[in-house]
């Protein structure tokens, strides 16, 4: 499959027939591995996405990375421009772009200071690449950033090759319910 929108309808299409316990069990492995992680465990600033659209769930993890002492940054997206900006996470949430879940209010996080930005995705492939939502908000973020990058999935959302554009950025390891891949 070489599509990048037919993996997307795909993907989609499999993570909405997902079973809530079974979304909710892979996702506790999924974050138990990266919590596991020696670049979480060094990690002061840690960037995360607020889960959706059966994604794999993040509730746990922010508030256990939180509970650790670690900052904790999450995206503020402008629906127009599709630029995300990192913003602290104090405890307020509102609805934002796209109806997901955004810090309130938006206390802008400088990109330097974060050490991991954890990168959701539709489908991820194993020599690091990764498909959105066709946005590019990730891409336009991450090319600015020196720390960690890590993709997090479902094990069938990873798969052998995703078409490639310009712009866009590589993971530098990619997390599922069963396995760490870093040797890209």
């Amino acid at each position: 499959m070489n599509n990048k929108n037919a993996i997307r309808a795909e993907m989609k299409a499999r993570r909405k027939a997902m079973p809530i316990a079974e979304r909710n069990g892979k996702s506790d492995a999924i974050f138990h591995n990266i919590i596991s992680s020696e670049l979480i465990k060094n990690a002061d600033t840690v960037m995360c996405y607020m889960s959706a659209f059966g994604e794999p769930s993040t509730s746990l993890f922010i508030e256990r990375l939180t509970k650790s002492g670690k900052r904790i940054v999450l995206p503020v997206t402008d629906p127009e421009s599709g630029m995300i900006t990192p913003s602290y996470f104090t405890g307020e949430l509102g609805r934002g772009a796209f109806g997901i879940r955004e810090p309130l209010p938006c206390m802008v996080a400088d990109i330097a200071d974060i050490d991991v930005i954890i990168v959701p995705g539709i489908a991820f492939d194993r020599r690091g690449g990764r498909i959105g939502f066709g946005k590019g908000c990730y891409d336009r973020l991450l090319c600015n950033f020196g720390g960690v990058i890590i993709g997090v999935c479902y094990d069938f959302q990873l798969i052998d090759e995703i078409p490639r554009g310009e712009h866009d950025i590589d993971m530098d390891l990619i997390i599922t319910e069963t396995g760490v891949y870093h040797d890209f």
